[in-house]
């Protein structure tokens, strides 16, 4: 019963920390130049406040699992224990602060380029404790080092990735979006960031592979829950792939170039495409939440 709780916080948490340092990050990058991101801080005083509840509940979830009774993890001595004491409580306990410190500042600070780079400051602690409360966390020997330090890089780059979609898609929906030379440019931009998350996320996924697949288990990947889970999140990576190149080298130049007349038109079909791959990297997050409470090839 504790396990799929456990997974739908670890989703919250990733989608909340995604919002955390992506948004922030599109503002003050590809999206510097928009006239219109009034949707960007109520949004990330959200993520940052689901951030928080979530990782405390995973930690409560958590202290059940480790304790055998829900019971317990109503016990502030053994809510201390897990979350002090464990590498896994410890992740949570840094994800919530950094967070809270994010949410804190947001209420208070008018939003600016200085505020946005804290919060970015913020998300990427948030995102980068994701490694420690993962299977890398656990891993052990000379190459423990590497692994953490591509699982922190995997988090990050997919946050990037991710999060920079799903701001192009709300920027797609202001009024006038299509008139708006920026509308274009932040597109044009965002390809440059998203090309560079994708070779971050290809090369630190096969690092992670080595160290909870390996080769000589690649062979027997369809056979447990945790290898179909990865081939169909590969599968949908993929599917992201091929609309990341359809939006960089057709879509949003065709933007770019359009008369009056023709911006609402190729507006509306960038729209669609970046719509479908945020929709399939959600999908990605769900199943990479469920992936962190099965135990990989490597590990059994």
């Amino acid at each position: 019963m504790e396990e799929p709780v456990v997974a739908g916080l670890r989703l919250v948490q990733y989608l909340g920390v995604a919002v955390l340092l992506g948004v922030p990050l599109f503002l003050i990058g590809a999206g510097r130049d928009l006239p219109r991101t009034g949707w960007a801080r109520p949004l990330t005083i959200t993520a940052a406040a689901l951030t928080v509840s979530g990782a405390a509940g995973a930690l409560t979830a958590q202290t059940a699992v480790m304790a055998g009774a829900w019971s317990e993890a109503l016990k502030f001595e053994s809510l201390g224990l897990v979350a002090f004491q464990t590498p896994l409580g410890l992740s949570m306990v840094a994800r919530a602060t950094a967070a809270l410190l994010a949410l804190t500042l947001l209420a208070v600070a008018k939003p600016g380029r200085a505020t946005w780079a804290l919060v970015v400051a913020a998300g990427l602690v948030a995102a980068g404790s994701f490694a420690w409360s993962g299977h890398a966390g656990s891993t052990e020997g000379a190459g423990a080092p590497l692994h953490l330090a591509a699982d922190i890089v995997h988090a990050v780059a997919a946050a990037v990735w991710l999060c920079g979609l799903a701001a192009l898609a709300l920027t797609c929906l202001e009024p006038d979006a299509a008139l708006s030379p920026e509308t274009a440019r932040a597109f044009l931009r965002f390809s440059g960031v998203g090309l560079a998350s994708v070779v971050l996320l290809t090369t630190t996924g096969l690092v992670n592979a080595a160290f909870l697949i390996g080769p000589e288990k690649i062979g027997e990947l369809g056979d447990g829950l945790y290898g179909q889970l990865l081939l169909l999140k590969l599968g949908l990576f993929v599917a992201m792939l091929l609309l990341a190149w359809l939006n960089r080298t057709r879509l949003a130049p065709a933007l770019a170039s359009a008369g009056p007349n023709e911006a609402t038109v190729h507006l509306a079909r960038l729209r669609t495409s970046v719509v479908l791959e945020t929709a399939l990297g959600l999908a990605v997050l769900g199943i990479v939440a469920v992936m962190g409470v099965e135990a990989p090839p490597g590990r059994m």
